[in-house]
């Protein structure tokens, strides 16, 4: 029962630690019951054998403890208050007067006051006491290294470790605190460290969050140890071992900074020829993940080879840091030698270490951790791909392996919740959604089937928030009407996550708010309430703050809708959280702080409406919210003058884009892409001033020629359509000699190699335009011209089939150029050109008889509403009148063959060509 009492107050924390129990029990009061029941007249009964002798008395013991009250509470305050006195006495000696006949016994009290704080796992009592005895005279000797020291330094390392975890190591000392404590100690010959001391100092920065206490305090560290060493030559000094080099190693590997591989290399070479120590497997290893991490294939595989030719043994984490090196390959060496991609060179590497194992070259068959590795890489695959087919089949390659995961004999193989994950996210990032739909029944049936199973990073099976929140990723990348996309991830919200016991997270919302703002149409005002109703569910029902992400989502949603001050209301809010939660001390407090994206996504929603706000806006973003503005914050603003160029109300707006853009040349704040030259190149456009447009586009050109390295701003098809449209809507009689010249220059620039796509069909269509409107003769036939070398290009050029292939407006331009040009004959009024009027009002009813068959294939080639009234304004010039009337009786007859209905304006031309 007493044993129980002091086990329960254990518990409690009112003892220290078990050494106490066991020095109370046996010191206090096994010792004082016994001394009672020594002195007691009670006689065990002499007839009875030795064994019940032993038992009766010991029912005998424990009667007399119950009938005692035996209260272990208080011999614990006395021990603990003993102790405390112990080292005040040692304190206070430390500081008066040293006495010769006392300091031996002193020294010994200190000793013993020392080891019981240390197992007491009192630290502070601990640097206390070694501060008062440097302070003073009175030690006679060296602290014992490994009794007492070492096992302090392991007790402040476990706490540091403990309050680092917590964000709280301020009142515990830092590695580099507690290192010039120790030299200072040392040089007054107090203590004496050893190699384990200096390890465990290495060790405790290595897993220091902060590099300044970390990665370089302990290469400061490790570099002054080995000078010291190489200074004395005695041979007395503690030299490094392999556990301080792994220690250094390790910081930088867990660093994650930019140099750490090459620092972790140059240790490495340390290790060797400056130490003569030979590295471990596991410091191959390390160098191994380091460039694993950088994604750095070349070197992880150099580091493997050289592991192998040490003869050391290759062990599974080797592998798996390789494995990791080529699902982070950035995938340049792979493109310049059209070599596999990383994620097949991974799968490779896999194929080898089956075939490793089976031939007792590798111990341990590859895990679950190395096929998750390779599921990794298929997903990075997919955002290197730009085909949406591409990224489908690195998805249905990563389901495949998952398959053969779960058909596999060796239990250590089988797919866990990581693998899963991983496949989810392949599947999201491809836009699969039935696959992810899949994914999450099958992790609801595996776990329904085991539900007792374990569920742990490495094993087990069930579905997480990060498992719906990738559905719901899906959700949003799908090729599916967006609108059942977000109906879909809304269900999944409020009638899945219930069902499986999962609380949604942040995460979770802002995917399907983001569902919503995809599904944004202002004709409907739906997204714009369920995406409302969604983001106050979260601080309302949930509890949880709102961050910078469900924000943006948000404001997209009603940016899209048209609704710019509620936008700003939104922006202005998120503000006044950021400030409250900075002044407040929060830690979360950046998760509130508007971001680059979030005020772009403020200039989107101004852009549709007032242009000078959205300039305003931009201006203000790094003085009002802290936040520079990037690229795509300028280039907003400039398709926002472009977009209200056309409008009599912002007639200089070319130019206010014209200003930004050379302001973004003259800084160093932002460099200008190819979206804010077309950008004003389509402000010019919009007016009509070609001259300026084709001007910004040869400044991009020459400065291609001047900077062949490819830093200079590439134009593309985007760009040279903008200059096109211009010249399409100038008055200019060169303008059609310039299209086509432009034109010309395209094609030659894809040729070389300086344009990566050939003209499409608005680049072929906006010259039809420049020439339907020219007054110079034969221009129909030029058009004409244009469209055969179109329909030519699209027989030959299989990649350029669908981007140059004639459309509807194409034929129609063409048409336009007939009756253009017919106009213009037909106020001469001699014979020669009467019979020219003919030839061409027969081209022009063989162009709607052959759109008449192309429509039969494709009904978006169908003579429409344009194409008919086209010809009317053809027929219109025809002055003949039994001409004039064929040509309206053969266009009538088209009419009714095809079953077109008229429309108004039709019937009213039809009414005009009668009279």
């Amino acid at each position: 029962q007493e044993c129980h009492k002091i086990m329960s107050l254990w518990k409690q924390n009112k003892i220290l630690n078990k050494h106490s129990i066991g020095r109370i029990w046996s010191q206090r009061s096994v010792g004082e019951l016994h001394a009672s029941r020594s002195s007691s007249s009670s006689v065990l009964p002499t007839h009875l054998t030795a064994g019940k002798r032993r038992r009766r008395r010991k029912r005998s013991l424990s009667s007399e403890v119950s009938q005692r009250h035996f209260q272990p509470d208080d011999i614990l305050t006395s021990e603990y208050e003993r102790w405390k006195d112990m080292t005040n006495e040692v304190h206070e000696f430390s500081f008066s007067k040293s006495a010769s006949t006392k300091d031996a016994q002193m020294w010994h009290q200190a000793e013993s006051c020392l080891q019981i704080w240390q197992k007491e796992k009192d630290l502070d009592r601990c640097l206390e006491l070694l501060r008062c005895l440097s302070s003073s005279k009175l030690f006679i000797k060296t602290v014992p290294t490994e009794s007492l020291l070492n096992p302090i330094l392991k007790l402040w390392r476990s706490e540091l470790f403990v309050h680092a975890e917590n964000d709280s190591a301020k009142n515990v000392l830092l590695p580099s605190q507690m290192s010039s404590l120790l030299n200072r100690y040392e040089r007054i010959g107090l203590i004496k460290m050893d190699k384990a001391s200096h390890s465990m100092i290495l060790d405790a920065a290595s897993q220091m969050k902060d590099p300044k206490e970390g990665v370089f305090f302990a290469q400061e560290y490790l570099t002054n140890w080995i000078e010291k060493c190489q200074k004395q030559k005695n041979g007395q000094s503690v030299r490094p071992d392999v556990v301080a080099i792994g220690s250094i190693i390790h910081a930088w590997v867990g660093s994650n900074l930019p140099e750490a591989p090459k620092r972790a290399e140059e240790w490495m070479n340390v290790c060797t020829k400056f130490l003569n120590i030979q590295p471990t497997t596991q410091l191959y290893t390390s160098v191994i993940s380091a460039w694993g991490k950088q994604g750095d294939a070349h070197r992880a595989q150099d580091w493997m080879n050289r592991l192998k030719q040490r003869n050391l043994e290759v062990d599974l984490s080797a592998w798996n840091g390789l494995l990791s090196a080529y699902a982070h390959s950035n995938n340049e060496q792979q493109k310049k030698k059209r070599g596999p991609s990383p994620a097949k060179q991974a799968e490779q590497i896999l194929k080898e270490m089956k075939q490793r194992h089976g031939n007792g070259e590798l111990a341990e068959a590859p895990d679950v951790v190395s096929h998750t590795i390779v599921l990794d890489a298929w997903s990075r695959q997919v955002l290197r791909e730009r085909n949406a087919k591409a990224k489908a089949q690195c998805a249905r390659r990563a389901i495949q392996l998952l398959e053969e995961m779960k058909q596999s004999p060796n239990p250590s193989t089988r797919p866990n919740t990581i693998s899963y994950n991983t496949v989810l996210a392949t599947c999201a990032r491809a836009g699969l959604v039935k696959e992810c739909e899949s994914l999450i029944n099958e992790m609801i049936h595996e776990h329904s089937q085991h539900p007792e199973s374990l569920v742990t990073k490495m094993t087990g099976v069930q579905p997480t928030a990060q498992s719906v929140a990738l559905l719901l990723h899906a959700y949003s990348r799908a090729k599916m009407d967006p609108m059942v996309a977000a109906e879909k991830a809304e269900a999944t919200l409020k009638d899945l996550l219930p069902t499986l016991g999962i609380q949604p997270n942040l995460q979770i919302f802002n995917n399907c708010l983001s569902c919503w703002a995809k599904a944004s149409n202002p004709k409907t005002n739906v997204p714009v309430e369920r995406a409302t109703a969604l983001f106050e569910e979260i601080s309302s029902v949930h509890g949880m703050k709102p961050d910078i992400v469900a924000y943006t989502a948000l404001m997209n949603v009603l940016g899209r809708h048209g609704k710019a001050m509620q936008v700003q209301s939104l922006l202005d809010d998120l503000w006044k959280t950021y400030q409250d939660a900075l002044h407040s001390g929060d830690p979360n407090a950046k998760n509130y702080k508007p971001t680059p994206q979030s005020l772009t996504t403020v200039l989107h929603a101004w852009s549709t409406t007032d242009p000078e706000q959205t300039e305003a806006l931009l201006q203000r973003m790094s003085q009002d919210y802290d936040a520079v503005p990037n690229v795509y914050s300028y280039s907003v603003v400039l398709k926002a003058w472009a977009r209200h160029a056309s409008s009599d109300q912002y007639p200089n707006a070319p130019d206010r884009a014209l200003a930004i853009l050379e302001f973004m040349e003259d800084h160093d704040i932002v460099t200008p892409n190819v979206i804010s030259y077309s950008s004003v190149i389509q402000a010019f456009a919009e007016q009509g001033r070609a001259k300026e447009a084709e001007g910004l586009l040869n400044k991009m050109l020459k400065q291609l020629q001047k900077d062949p390295s490819g830093k200079a701003v590439k134009p593309d098809l985007y760009t040279f359509s903008a200059v096109l449209f211009a010249w399409s809507r100038s008055n200019a009689p060169h303008a059609a000699n310039r299209a086509e010249a432009i034109l010309v220059r395209m094609l030659e620039l894809y040729l070389s190699g300086h344009l990566d796509q050939p003209p499409n069909v608005y680049c072929y269509t906006n010259v039809l335009a420049c020439i339907a409107h020219s007054r110079q003769p034969g221009s129909s036939q030029r058009a004409l011209g244009i469209l055969r070398s179109m329909q030519k290009n699209q027989s030959k050029n299989k990649a350029s089939r669908n981007a140059a292939a004639p459309n509807l407006f194409s034929y129609n331009t063409v048409i336009n150029a007939f009756a253009n040009e017919i106009g213009r004959m037909a106020r001469r009024g001699d014979d020669v050109t009467n019979k020219n009027i003919e030839s061409l009002m027969t081209e022009v009813f063989d162009l709607v008889e052959e759109m008449i068959d192309l429509g039969e294939n494709d009904p978006k080639m169908q003579p429409d509403e344009t194409t008919y009234l086209t010809v009317c304004k053809a027929i219109q010039n025809v002055r003949t009148r039994s001409k004039h009337k064929k040509h309206v009786n053969h266009l009538l007859s088209i009419v009714d063959q095809q079953r077109y209905k008229p429309t108004a304006g039709m019937r009213r031309q039809f009414r005009e060509l009668m009279r």
